[in-house]
């Protein structure tokens, strides 16, 4: 069996570390732009030679095409904006689909593709990370629990183990998708109605344990994935919020008050009388401090992450609630954030399913509605992140 990862960053590390400790899988290939990130990669995996490394551009249809000949699952972990074209390559091969997602906009796109899926006999599952995908996947276990669902609220964050001023944060992802959550409007489930609601609001205080500073958490977008499409007329209510370490949102919020979220190009410059524009320099703001952030945030130390789905309705006539809750931290016995674990392992247990024939829909599926919660908490476990069941009854 012959599987595809297209990109080699820390997610792509994840995934490929996972897929060598399948027995029924004799090849692997990595396809990456970056000679000096796929070199990094190389050299951490350098004992297995069943990973094979090409360096190319997946734009170059051709070499594309050459380099996922005979996969039966191409994954990507490449950016977001890349999902549809490698889905369609995916299409062209017949070969089944996973991607992490990262824009709920590029998903509608690839929704777009599910009759030429169907066609081709493949299943393409998007946004099969820890949020998109894992949360979602903890949501529908909470649904299976009781017999009638009215809220649900979920909760994920990836947080530097030693915060420092002045945000508190380190990058766990890329730069780009980070500022996506903060910046593009939000769909929740409110009063059984689809409702966009602004980034950043919802701020409210969070704990976790007794040994973690001090959290808060606030509406990002794009992490339920397509969740609430899933559950629209199923559920009262459905949110997502983002786990910070506390006064991270307000910073980050000053920032985007003041325009930095802005992709509108703006003149940086003076000319002689303020009439000749021919000195300025056009720049987006946001460009401005995705530089900024990429140069002053660290990427390096150990991380976590923090995820929770809490669901609420009734069992038979009580009231009652499950609670599912999990941290990872960072490996250092494999290299691996605990970010890359959580979002990579995901994305590799669903291309595991698909790969074993374990999925029988064909077509662009949900994640939720096509991979069963019970079963992939179970392949969680096995990797070593441990879900916690807490129920209530009222």
């Amino acid at each position: 069996m012959k599987i595809a990862v297209i990109g080699s960053g820390l997610m792509a590390r994840a995934i490929v570390y996972d897929f060598l400790h399948y027995q029924d899988l004799n090849e692997i290939v990595v396809l990456e732009k970056d000679s000096a990130v796929l070199e990094t990669m190389r050299q951490m995996l350098v004992q297995f030679p069943s990973v094979k490394y090409h360096q190319g551009d997946v734009a170059d249809e051709s070499w594309l095409r050459k380099s996922i000949e005979g996969c039966r699952v191409i994954v990507s972990a490449a950016p977001y904006r890349l999902n549809r074209y490698l889905l369609q390559a995916a299409l062209n091969e017949r070969a089944h689909f996973v991607d992490l997602g990262g824009n709920m906009e590029v998903v509608r796109q690839q929704f777009e593709l599910d009759g030429r899926a169907k066609a081709a006999g493949i299943a393409a599952i998007p946004a099969c990370g820890v949020a998109p995908g894992t949360l979602s996947l903890l949501a529908m276990r909470g649904i299976e629990r009781l017999d009638r669902v009215e809220t649900i609220r979920l909760y994920c964050g990836g947080l530097p183990q030693k915060p420092e001023p002045p945000l508190g944060y380190q990058f766990v992802f890329s730069v780009e998708g980070l500022i996506n959550e903060y910046v593009e409007p939000v769909e929740v489930i409110e009063d059984g109605e689809v409702r966009v609601v602004p980034p950043l609001e919802g701020l409210e205080p969070f704990t976790f344990g007794r040994r973690l500073p001090p959290m808060e958490v606030f509406y990002t977008s794009g992490n339920t994935g397509t969740l609430v499409w899933t559950l629209k007329g199923r559920v009262r209510n459905l949110s997502y919020r983002t786990i910070r370490y506390a006064g991270h949102r307000d910073r980050m919020k000053l920032l985007f008050d003041l325009g930095f979220g802005s992709s509108v190009p703006i003149g940086v410059g003076e000319t002689p009388d303020g009439s000749d524009s021919s000195g300025l320099t056009t720049l987006t703001p946001r460009k401005i401090l995705e530089k900024l952030l990429s140069e002053k945030l660290p990427r390096e130390g150990p991380d976590l992450v923090i995820g929770k789905a809490a669901v609420e309705g009734r069992k038979g006539r009580r009231k009652s609630s499950v609670e599912y809750s999990f941290i990872d931290r960072a490996d250092p016995k494999s290299g691996l954030s605990a970010m890359a674990r959580c979002t990579g392992f995901g994305a590799a247990i669903v291309a595991g399913m698909l790969a074993r024939g374990e999925i029988a829909g064909k077509g662009v599926m949900a994640l939720e509605e096509s991979v069963p919660p019970g079963k992939y908490i179970e392949a969680l476990e096995v990797r070593g992140i441990a879900i916690r069941e807490d129920q209530q009854a009222g």
